[in-house]
């Protein structure tokens, strides 16, 4: 599954807004006023009530726009991911990311679980897109969910210990490239997956485990 930015709430953009609607209204209203000058105290006070009424409509805006973040923020759910080791010996598949984060560093073959969909599902699914590889799941290794284990936002990721059953490997999808690596010459790898090969050589007593 290709992976999407989220979209954001552009805070610098709404102020443009906001300050351009200000500039704009005063001008109409000099304007206004210079055309029906009736002296100085009354050119004043129009002034004085057009920026409070200016201020009042900004404090609504942003009160609206700040109640709304924090009701998304108040309801806001960790992202479901999942990662396949696909193990083969004392070798282990890894991919090389083609998407920041951690664009061009290896890690697990991975990624989000759709709606609707089993994490057993998404993980050989993802399996057979980034590597090319048919995989069967042979155990459940672990559940990841440090929040800052994705730079992007919180995610909790769901790893599995599986099989290759067919297929040749070849990156694809998400991935520019795939191989196998032995557990004792590992690369520097994205996210927590250091981690996740480290929890798996304890798991599994490797003596040679170089995450």
């Amino acid at each position: 599954m290709k992976e999407t930015p989220e979209p954001k709430i552009e805070f610098r953009s709404f102020l443009s807004n906001i300050s351009a609607g200000i500039v704009s209204g005063l001008t109409l209203f000099l304007l206004i006023s210079l055309g029906t000058y009736s002296g100085p105290h009354v050119f004043l006070r129009n002034i004085f009530f057009i920026l409070l009424v200016l201020i009042g409509l900004i404090s609504l805006v942003y009160f609206f726009q700040y109640s709304k973040q924090s009701e998304n923020n108040r309801f806001k759910s960790p992202k479901l991911t999942v990662d396949a080791l696909i193990v083969e010996g004392s070798q282990v598949v890894l991919i090389r990311r083609i998407n920041p984060p951690f664009q061009g560093m290896w890690a697990l073959p991975g990624g989000f679980v759709d709606y609707g969909e089993k994490v057993e599902q998404a993980c050989v699914r993802e399996a057979l897109e980034e590597t090319c590889l048919e995989v069967e799941i042979k155990q459940l290794i672990g559940v990841y969910s440090d929040p800052g284990r994705d730079p992007r936002h919180h995610s909790v990721g769901v790893v599995y210990l599986c099989e290759k059953t067919g297929g040749k490997l070849k990156g694809s999808d998400d991935a520019s490239e795939a191989r196998w690596f032995p557990f004792d010459d590992l690369p520097k790898l994205a996210f927590d997956h250091g981690k996740i090969l480290s929890d798996v050589c304890m798991l599994f007593r490797v003596k040679s485990c170089n995450p």
